[in-house]
Parts: C-alpha cells; structure tokens; sequence
C-alpha cells in the first residue's frame, strides 16, 4: 500500500498521519505474515500428500514387476507394504482435511478482513486528496474577482471544504482506533488455529505409528538399525562384484 498523504487537513494533523503510517506499516506487516503462512501450510499439506502418492505409486510399480513373483516371502513382504502405503496416504488426506478446515481457512478469511480494513485506509486516502483538490479551488477563487458569482462559489467551496475536512478527521480517528486493535487481536484469533496444527500432527504421527504397528511383517529384521542394513548391503554388493561375469574376467579352462 502506498504511504499516506503527508500533507494535513487541519492543525496538528500531521502527528496523526505519522500515528496512522505506523498502524498502516503493522497492518501490512500483519497482512503479510499470514499471506506467508498460508503458503508454507500449503507446501506442507502438499508435500505429505506427495510423498505418499509416490511411495503408494512405488509399492504399486514394485509388487506388478517380475522380481516379487519369483520369491513368495518377497511378494508378501512387498504387498503388506503396499497395504500399509495406503493407509498411510489416507492419513496424510485427513491431515490435509484438517488443516485446511483448522488453519488454512480462518487465515484466509483474515487475510480478508485485513483487505477490509486496508479498503478503510484507502477510502481516507481519497478523502485527503479531495480536501486537497477543494483547498486549490479555494485559493483560486480567493485570487479572482469579487463579483457576486465568484463570492457565492467561494463560499460554497469553502463549506464543502470544511465538510471535507471534518469527514477526514472522522476517518483518521476511526482508523487510530480500529487498525491497531485488529493487529492486536490477531494473536487470539491465530492461537486456536496453532494449537489444531500441534494437536493434528500429534494425530497424523500417532495414526502412523498406529498403522505401522499392526504390518511390522514387512520388516524381516527388526532388530537392524539403517546404519547396518547399508552395511549389510555393501557387503552383499561386494559379493556380486567379486562375480567373474562382474569383475571383467575371464574364465580358463
């Protein structure tokens, strides 16, 4: 938003414009910072559902391949892990479910009640460029001739002027009153909607440890940590290079 005029309606307006520029600035601030958060909510609802899609997609890709088919305790193995994928992706929709109803939707119905007020900023914006305008049109007709006509525009200018000015200092003062206390409340109104974030990642993280419990099936080896498992598995790469066919020899007879 652009600044506010800094030319005054009347004496001592002046301190109320820097007043309102600084209510102005926090509201923007304001504005701002839950624009911002609606964003990083919604690449995080969308990267879960990402994930999930893929490993879901994955499970799908690896259980139709051939390599499942020749092993009965793989094929089992890769399906309870499909079946757990699923429910994994289905965890992670009720998580996206409940922070666009919890979070996702009260900041976007702030972000137009910020608009709103932002409107009220706006309307005083026009109302100081019309005291401007009537103010030229005052001096002007002050400099031209007294005739009858010019005295009665004169006069009409000046009460429309005054009008004016009066409608402006309304504004202002409404707007010093009202444009802090809406930055002010922000932080009642966006604590209930952080503590139903917290609340359902406690949910979402519980539903998968919940879920991953009842298919521990598909982990052979419970008891190895990662670490060991990448272990495990250079070393079994290192038996398949130590192949012959692998090693670039040759076999004599």
């Amino acid at each position: 938003m652009r600044k506010l005029s800094r030319q005054s309606s009347r004496p001592g307006g002046s301190q109320s414009d820097d007043d309102l520029e600084r209510c102005v600035a926090s509201l923007n601030e304001t504005e701002n910072g839950t624009k911002k958060l609606i964003r990083d909510v919604n690449k995080l609802t969308d990267s879960i559902l990402a994930v999930n899609r893929f490993e879901k997609k994955m499970t799908e890709d690896i259980s139709t391949s051939a390599l499942p088919q020749e092993n009965d305790d793989l094929k089992a193995q890769i399906e309870e892990w499909h079946t757990f994928s699923c429910e994994v992706a289905q965890i992670g929709e009720d998580l996206a479910l409940n922070l666009h109803k919890i979070l996702i939707g009260p900041l976007k119905k702030y972000q137009s009640a910020c608009h709103e007020v932002k409107q009220g900023v706006k309307k005083r914006e026009n109302m100081v460029a019309n005291c401007q305008k009537l103010s030229q049109k005052v001096s002007k007709y002050e400099t031209k001739e007294k005739t009858g006509q010019n005295v009665v525009k004169l006069e009409t200018t000046k009460n429309n002027l005054s009008k004016a000015q009066e409608e402006l200092q309304e504004q202002t003062e409404l707007l010093l009153q009202e444009v802090p206390l809406f930055v002010e409340k922000r932080i009642e109104y966006f604590q209930p909607s952080l503590e139903g974030l917290i609340r359902s990642e406690v949910i979402f993280w519980g539903d998968m440890v919940k879920s991953f419990g009842t298919h521990e099936s598909m982990i052979a080896n419970k008891d190895l940590d990662p670490v060991q498992i990448a272990t495990n598995q250079q070393n079994r790469m290192q038996q398949i290079s130590n192949l012959i066919i692998t090693s670039g020899q040759t076999a004599t007879e």
